[in-house]
């Protein structure tokens, strides 16, 4: 009974509030598009125009940073926008939710987002958003946007959608 007391305590006296939205601030380390290499993500280009390839990968890798020496919880949420199939899947929004917590005695940590295409089927002309929003008040800390445009190996409901608005 003491000791179900004792940590009853202990949690409540840990308890760690959400961020201020201004109090989250993000700084880009680099962006554009990347590969892997021994296991590693390496950025390969600083470019806004994402290759024409099934295996292209591109994104951003960005330090949040929090005030103070205390464990802290980040509301973000990442959002990697990609444009519409005709007729196979509207615009989609994916990404990780958050939020993120971070230690007392860590004051920064790196955030990786990155999107893949998958296949063929995947490459689709048009505008791709990467970006980090505060889940509650849609405060934009972050967004780049990357474009893939006149792709040979676009997917057929690609082609399809350009012949029909030529």
């Amino acid at each position: 009974m003491i000791r179900t007391v004792l940590l009853l305590l202990m949690a409540a006296g840990c308890a760690t509030p959400s961020l201020h939205p201004r109090q989250i601030e993000v700084t880009e380390i680099d962006w554009g598009v990347y590969r892997e290499v021994d296991g590693k993500t390496v950025l390969v280009a600083q470019t806004d125009q994402i290759p024409c390839r099934a295996d292209a990968k591109f994104g951003a890798r960005l330090k949040i940073s929090v005030p103070g020496d205390r464990t802290a919880i980040v509301p973000l949420k990442i959002r990697i926008s990609e444009p519409e199939i005709q007729d196979v899947r509207p615009a989609t929004e994916t990404g990780p939710e958050g939020p993120f917590v971070m230690p007392k005695g860590v004051s920064s940590f790196e955030l990786a987002m990155f999107d893949k295409f998958k296949g063929e089927f995947d490459l689709v002309d048009g505008t791709y958003v990467v970006a980090a929003i505060h889940p509650e008040t849609g405060l934009s800390y972050y967004a780049r946007v990357f474009y893939l445009r006149d792709c040979e190996n676009a997917s057929p409901h690609n082609k399809i959608l350009h012949q029909t608005n030529i």
